[in-house]
């Protein structure tokens, strides 16, 4: 089950590698590059963004005081974890192994200027 926080980090990640949900795709191929744009977000967001999870939160009066934990990846939580499968983590390493920073980087950054070609089209 995705969380509410989990879904907003994500359309976060997306709306800064895409832009915001302003307009509609036309046929196929825009909605394919999209859906590529998203598959390498999603790498992208999971395997190399590390994110700092808040450990507690207390209020003084009208301030309140927040402690983050250390920032990690989801990937790196989910290796950590002793509740996840170590089937599950395996799979994850080898998923791991395939991914490229850089490429994936060069991926995004392309698929991006494609749509945004398609779309200055229209």
């Amino acid at each position: 089950m995705c969380s509410f926080r989990n879904r907003r980090r994500r359309r976060e990640i997306n709306e800064t590698q895409v832009g915001p949900r302003s307009g509609q795709w036309p046929a196929a191929s825009p909605a394919a590059r999209l859906d590529r744009l998203y598959s390498c977000a999603h790498y992208y967001g999971n395997f190399f963004l590390p994110v700092a999870k808040l450990k507690r939160k207390s209020r003084i009066g009208a301030k309140v005081r927040r402690v983050y934990g250390e920032p990690m990846t989801p990937y790196a939580r989910v290796l950590a974890s002793p509740h996840v499968a170590d089937k599950h983590k395996a799979l994850l390493r080898e998923t791991y192994a395939l991914l490229n920073l850089v490429d994936l980087h060069d991926q995004i950054a392309d698929l991006r200027d494609q749509l945004f070609r398609t779309v200055a089209v229209l």
